[in-house]
């Protein structure tokens, strides 16, 4: 499988969001 178990930093427990808040914007920025 190509994709591997997210890496989330210790001592950033709204990683996860964060990560997935830029990401959207990166989509909608090349849409």
């Amino acid at each position: 499988e190509l994709n591997s178990e997210p890496v989330i930093p210790e001592g950033f427990l709204e990683w996860n969001d964060t990560m997935d808040a830029w990401g959207y914007k990166m989509i909608s920025a090349i849409e």
